[in-house]
């Protein structure tokens, strides 16, 4: 298993934990590129964000029916 991942996987597995859960390597791979990457937590921040609007526009569409 390769312990250090970039930036761009990264990303990847910060988008795919929003849909499924992560393997252990994956998990490992993340968080420590996450405790050295200074760009990527502003990347969790953003994909964090997004879901959350995404889940207050899909409760206002269904409630304004």
């Amino acid at each position: 298993m390769k312990l250090l991942i970039n930036c761009q996987r990264s990303s990847e597995l910060i988008s795919q934990r929003l849909d499924e859960k992560l393997g252990l390597s994956q998990k490992i791979q993340l968080r420590m590129h996450l405790a050295i990457c200074k760009a990527c937590p502003t990347t969790v921040k953003n994909f964090n964000l997004l879901r959350n609007q995404f889940k207050n526009w899909k409760n206002y569409t269904e409630n304004s029916d």
